[in-house]
């Protein structure tokens, strides 16, 4: 990954004043504003969570990428997909707000190789579902993503504030603060879909059910 080497982009977000443009050029400004604000978001949970230098990038690489595909319609979301030899499941089309995920890590995977890695890819495929056996740095996006300050919900709103009032009390470890959280983003994320009589991804539903077992 080439962005070590290179300077680093504003707000001490340690990716690379390349990367940064680059995903300007591609995205609105509401949209680049969201993503800035995950990064920002991103690097405050990585030395919360003490991760290494290099994770740290990864996290905040992941970040910068991770909505890269968001504004593409769906003709173009699978056209890109096939593109890179993908094939869209019928879960997958069914859930179309999920798709950006899936192919924003193909974009991240083949159109910034310099910048990332295959644990950079994971992350942003799963930022809206999750998987089960996420690694830290997929939980770390995944919360960013739902937390970060730009977020107006309610519900987004206070879990943001549970987690940095459970950080700050030191009553569990800072890991399994994190993964409560995760776990309480995947049920709001469950509510409101069943509220909107939406179809849920069933990898949302395996995730869920994965990061409960481990929470027991």
């Amino acid at each position: 990954m080439n962005y070590r080497e290179e300077k680093t982009g504003s707000n001490r977000i340690p990716v690379s004043e390349t990367l940064i443009e680059a995903v300007k050029k591609r995205v609105d400004a509401p949209l680049f504003r969201h993503i800035t604000s995950v990064a920002s978001e991103a690097l405050k949970l990585s030395e919360i969570l003490s991760l290494s230098d290099d994770d740290t990038k990864r996290v905040c690489t992941a970040a910068m990428l991770h909505d890269v595909s968001k504004r593409l319609d769906i003709n173009s979301q699978i056209s890109l997909a096939g593109k890179y030899g993908v094939e869209l499941t019928e879960n997958d089309l069914l859930c179309p707000a999920v798709i950006h995920s899936l192919t924003g890590a193909l974009i991240a995977r083949y159109e910034f190789a310099d910048y990332t890695d295959e644990i950079i890819c994971t992350a942003i495929s799963c930022h809206t579902m999750g998987r089960p056996g996420m690694n830290v740095i997929d939980k770390i996006i995944f919360t960013a993503d739902y937390i970060e300050p730009g977020r107006a919900h309610e519900i987004c709103i206070k879990t943001r504030e549970n987690l940095y009032k459970a950080f700050n009390r030191n009553e569990t470890d800072k890991l399994d603060s994190l993964d409560n959280t995760v776990c309480d983003i995947l049920k709001n994320t469950v509510a409101y879909l069943k509220g909107q009589k939406k179809p849920i991804h069933p990898t949302t539903l395996l995730t869920l059910r994965d990061m409960e077992e481990k929470n027991l």
